[in-house]
């Protein structure tokens, strides 16, 4: 978004052509007003009002998704949602210089927006966040630093207000213990299985480790070598611990799928080198 647009189009007409690609190309007029009462009953609701059937060809369309899902996996938002496995986001960053009402565009003022729609897949929610800076040293004044992290922090709220995102889990007497729990730092793992789980058992407090869940729901652990110059065992593990741990190794990652991690291309106890790349799939 460039600010010219912010002159032109208002965040909500930003808004409604977002939603328009979320809607299959469907642009819907935006309501303000759910429905209008008196004395507790309904006098009006507004009706849906379509303003263009299809904004752009299917096959566009397609494209433009990819595109905008890309931001949040290997674009300029990367950071802020690459590691989410629950939901993916579809969206665009943007920088822009600011001229206007006496301020020159070598004063250094920016507007720095993100505008989002998720989960891409199924969208439900469209977000706009527009944040306006000067250039500074040591400071960010792009839109992806600017507007990233707050963009993070409203869709997490959120995602995790919506109970329907959920499965439901029925009331009983019955003790009820998690089938699985993933590996990584042992001291999260003894930390958050010892609140979930009857017992957890490790030889050691500290370091990295896979998880082996019984039938009588016992958690061991079960700790990693050390050696930076071997491949460790990520298997079970989410990917933001995977992620660290490889890296912390000097390799580079890619991945696939969501969930914990299931297979690895570098096989474990294989001597790897810096700058390696290992691929892992989740599901």
């Amino acid at each position: 978004m460039g600010y010219g647009y912010a002159i032109e189009l208002t965040p909500l007409h930003t808004l409604t052509l977002y939603n328009a690609v979320a809607n299959d190309g469907c642009m819907v007029a935006p309501r303000l007003v759910r429905e209008i009462r008196r004395g507790g009953e309904v006098v009006e609701r507004p009706e849906r009002r379509v303003l263009v059937d299809k904004i752009c060809s299917s096959s566009a369309l397609r494209k433009v998704r990819e595109c905008l899902e890309e931001v949040g996996t290997t674009g300029t938002a990367k950071q802020f949602f690459r590691d989410t496995t629950l939901f993916k986001i579809a969206g665009k960053t943007g920088t822009a210089q600011f001229a206007q009402d006496g301020i020159k565009y070598s004063d250094g003022y920016y507007l720095g927006t993100m505008v989002l729609y998720f989960p891409a897949d199924e969208p439900k929610y469209t977000v706009l966040t527009a944040m306006f800076t000067r250039r500074g040293r040591g400071t960010t004044y792009y839109g992806a630093g600017l507007s990233g992290p707050v963009e993070q922090q409203i869709v997490n709220y959120i995602y995790n207000r919506q109970r329907e995102w959920y499965g439901r889990v029925e009331e009983t007497d019955d003790a009820h213990y998690a089938r699985t729990v993933k590996g990584g730092d042992i001291a999260q793992i003894r930390e958050a299985a010892g609140e979930l789980m009857p017992r957890v058992v490790s030889e050691r407090r500290s370091g990295w480790g896979r998880t082996r869940v019984d039938s009588l729901g016992r958690v061991t652990v079960t700790p990693l070598a050390d050696d930076p110059h071997t491949m460790p065992d990520v298997r079970g593990m989410g990917l933001k611990e995977a992620v660290f741990l490889l890296e912390s190794r000097g390799l580079r990652v890619a991945f696939t799928g969501k969930g914990a991690v299931r297979e690895q291309t570098l096989p474990p106890g294989a001597k790897i080198q810096r700058g390696q790349t290992v691929t892992l799939k989740l599901r």
